[in-house]
This record gives C-alpha cells, structure tokens and sequence, in this order.
C-alpha cells in the first residue's frame, strides 16, 4: 500500500489501514538519505528534499543564513555535529561575524536550538569524516557551556540536552558581548574575545581571587602575558589592593637588553621591587614539617630517629633562649628564635654519641649523616643567605 505523508520535521509518518499508529522514521541528513524504507515513493522523497531545503534556510537572522549544521552524537561531556558545508559556514560566519574567528572553526561559538531554549556551545575540533558514499563531510565536536533563554538570559550548566538532528546555528556578536557582560565586574577586564575583537572579556574579581588559580601553557603561549593583563586589571580595578608577585626569573620587572633598560609593565609609583638579597626570611619563622623537608629524607632508614631527635633539639633550644620572656608553653612551631648554630652542634653531637667513655654507642649514633650534609649546604650555600 502507497504510503500517506502526514508530517515532515525529522522525519515522515506512514499511514495504513491495518495500523494507524506505524511510523517509519527518516533520517533527514542534508542532501542525503541514509535511512529510507524502499516503499517510500520517489514523490515522498522530492517532498522531503523541498522540506530539507527549507529547514537549511528556516534559520534567518537580518535575511542572513545563521544555521551551520546538525547535532549528530550528544554525550555527557561534548556534542558532535555535522557542518552543512565548511565553505558555506565560513560565508554564513563572514556575513554575520565581525571577529576573527569564522564558525566551526576551534574556537567560536555556536547555539543548539533545544525546544524554547538554546544551548550555547563553543568549538573544541575540527576534523572531516565520511558519508556512506564515501563523501568528505566536516564534523565538529563542541563542548556545551551553558543555556540562553527565551528572553536571552544565560545560564551556567546544562539543563536539558540537545537531541540528535538537532540544529546548530550562529550566534550573534549582541548575544555575546550580553552572556559576557553578566558574568563579571564592568572595571575588571583582562582581555578581548577571540571571535569578537569587540567583546570585553571581564572577570568577577572577588570570585577570582577567593579561589585557587592556574595559569598553564606551554613555552611562548602567553602565560607571562596573561598574568602581566591580569595584575594591570587589578590594578585599575582596585587600586587599593595588595600583591605579592614571586618572580623566580626576573620576568615582570626593569630589564636589562642591549645597554638599554626596558621599564616594567606596570607604573613605577604602584611598585616596589625587591632583590633577593634584600629579602630576609629568618629561619626560625620555619614551621617545623618545613624544617625537615629541608633537612631530612624520609626515604632514609633512619629517618623516623632524626625526626624524633630534631623535636626534640628544637623545643630544648627555644625554651632556652626564650626562658626571660616567661612565655610557658613552647612548642615545636612556637615563633621564637633559635641558634641555627647550636642546633648545627646538637646534631653533630647526637651523631657522635657515647657513653662508658665510648665504649657504648647510643641510639643516635651515625644516624645523622645526611641531615648534617644537608645543613652544610644551607649554611654555605649564599642563594639560602636570606634565610640563614
């Protein structure tokens, strides 16, 4: 029996008077039909054609074309989709974008129309894979970031997941620089969107720094930069703010090139820079896990000896030192000055231990030969001149 075309979406229903309810489902790939019943007539196939075209067209913005694909796999982590045409989308991309990022390339975003709502993406890869003709067809995988409302407001997180055919479209500069706009401080910017030069990129400074961060890369890909733009925003943004930079290889203050001095990045009257041989660390401020990490291995054998004996020498040297301050309770990582001297020869007479007039070797005897090698190096070594 010929088949009765009652809907068409992604899919076509079939009709028969045996049963009502039998739906054959079609796959509706642009151009190509991968799933189709053979009884499906020739006619049923052209309309379907006409209703692919204008789906690939339904997705208008200012008369431009703003869909570039299909979704065609969804996971937890990332959707697949299908480019209709990368040319195509990169002429979609050029008459609409303004940035120097085209769609589908690593890097833009794009919008998954998910019922009343969109589900904004961005661009991770890009590669090419092929049809069932043996066809090239450009894929990307897209890594979901959030949902846009009926209204425009954004979201964090996903609330609903896209469905396989659905579409994926452009997504306008206004959209952007509005979902970037509400997620940070208007003074604190730290840079420019990628896919729109025009977009401010602007962090919630509070929230930054409430947190933990890292900045990772590899070498020449811009984390000295990035940390450089980020203390330059603090610094407008809160001018009142204190920052502690540690800067291991000299890269962010005066440098010398060629006879010539290249100023910092930042302004002098916000600065001050200090060497490290200006800097003074005592070594007494050390807590006591810090102070043997410097001086004893815990791989050695005799490790659990030393650290027993180190407590101990600690505690009997700051109590002697501090006794006219009448503190009471001294502990191990009590703040109080010791000689790092005396606990030099503590050590060393800890490794020599006897009695009986050295006919009895005590339990600390030669057990301190590496931590006293360790101490060596401190004391001698001027890069530790800050601290001892």
């Amino acid at each position: 029996m010929r088949p009765e075309i009652v809907g068409f979406g992604t899919g076509i229903k079939k009709k028969s008077q045996k049963n009502r309810k039998t739906e054959i489902l079609l796959y509706l790939d642009p151009g190509h039909y991968l799933f189709c019943d053979r009884r499906i007539s020739w006619r049923a196939l052209k309309m379907l054609e006409s209703v692919d075209s204008a789906g690939t067209s339904s997705g208008e913005k200012n008369g431009k074309k703003t869909r570039v694909g299909l979704v065609v796999d969804v996971t937890e982590g990332y959707f697949t989709a299908r480019l209709d045409s990368l040319k195509e989308a990169i002429e979609a991309a050029g008459s609409i974008v303004n940035g120097g990022v085209s769609a589908g390339q690593v890097g833009s975003y794009l919008r998954i129309k998910n019922g009343t709502s969109h589900t904004l993406v961005m661009v991770e890869r890009n590669y090419n894979a092929a049809d069932k003709q043996g066809r090239a067809v450009a894929m990307a995988q897209l890594t979901p970031l959030g949902m846009i409302d009926r209204k425009g407001s954004f979201s964090r997180g996903i609330s609903r997941y896209p469905a396989c055919g659905a579409e994926v479209h452009l997504v306008t500069e206004d959209s952007l620089a509005r979902i970037f706009s509400d997620y940070g401080d208007a003074d604190f910017k730290v840079g420019g969107l990628a896919a729109f030069n025009s977009i401010g990129v602007h962090l919630d400074a509070s929230a930054f720094f409430g947190r933990h961060a890292a900045i990772l890369g590899q070498s020449g890909a811009g984390k000295s930069w990035t940390v450089t733009s980020l203390v330059q925003s603090t610094l407008r943004a809160m001018p009142e703010a204190h920052i502690i930079l540690l800067d291991m290889h000299g890269e962010y203050g005066d440098k010398q090139l060629d006879g010539q001095v290249l100023p910092a990045p930042f302004e002098s009257d916000k600065v001050r820079s200090f060497g490290a041989e200006q800097l003074e660390f005592p070594y007494w401020l050390l807590s006591f896990s810090d102070l043997c990490e410097l001086l004893i291995n815990p791989e050695d054998e005799h490790a659990s000896i030393q650290i027993s004996f180190l407590r101990e020498t600690l505690i009997r040297l700051r109590q002697e030192v501090n006794a006219h301050l009448q503190l009471g309770h001294i502990t191990v990582d009590s703040p109080l000055y010791y000689s790092i001297e005396e606990l030099h020869q503590a050590i060393k007479a800890g490794n020599i231990a006897t009695a009986d007039f050295g006919k009895q070797k005590l339990a600390t005897y030669g057990k301190f030969d590496q931590p006293l090698i360790r101490l060596n190096s401190l004391l001698n070594d001027n890069r530790y001149d800050f601290m001892m």
